[in-house]
């Protein structure tokens, strides 16, 4: 039992890790040598601090990166075609953060500050897919997510309604937010040290 449960583990991560179809088949080891589902190739990252007078701070960190890898999946079917796996790209993806803080005189560390992540709101894919947990059909058995991009090109997600209770079969978007970056954040930060 072990043993087949290892070879069904470095099966999936050999694959990119696809937590998709039956939990205890053997998988298809895979025949030649992908990008991981998190291989990057070109990331681009700047960061600044400027300690203006009067206790005034500023940080600012930008981060550009190149596209991630996905797969195209085939819609309600076994995913069987290896030479697919993570052979297309998402789109490039930039986020900015910026923190500015005051310490004022005579306060003894007291710090007030704003702090935006996100900052320009960039909403790009960073995900072509993820887990249906707790959906028992939807993403779970068969990757409809991976599917619906596939067929359509359009991100976040959708299940696909059979005809039987929907009439025409055809794809239900979800847009899944866990599959984009996350919408710009500012929160107001009030602290001190001791």
């Amino acid at each position: 039992m072990w043993d087949a449960l290892l070879t069904e583990c470095h099966a999936a991560t050999m694959t990119g890790s696809e937590p998709y179809g039956a939990i205890r088949d053997a998988r298809t080891a895979p025949i030649d040598d992908r990008p991981l589902h998190w291989d990057r190739e070109i990331s681009l990252v700047m960061n600044g601090v400027w300690n203006a007078p009067r206790g005034v701070r500023v940080d600012w960190s930008s981060q550009v990166g190149s596209p991630l890898p996905w797969t195209p999946k085939p819609r309600r079917q076994p995913f069987t075609d290896l030479a697919a796996v993570n052979s297309r790209r998402l789109d490039w993806i930039e986020a900015t953060d910026l923190a500015v803080s005051w310490v004022p005189p005579r306060a003894r560390g007291l710090r007030i500050g704003l702090e935006a992540e996100n900052l320009f709101n960039g909403r790009a894919a960073e995900l072509a897919t993820t887990d249906g947990y707790p959906n028992p059909t939807v993403n779970t058995l068969y990757d409809d997510y991976g599917a619906y991009r596939t067929e359509t090109g359009d991100p976040g997600g959708a299940y696909w309604a059979d005809g039987l209770l929907a009439g025409t079969p055809h794809w239900v978007p979800v847009h899944d937010p866990r599959l984009f970056q996350t919408p710009r954040t500012i929160r107001m930060v009030v602290g001190t040290r001791w």
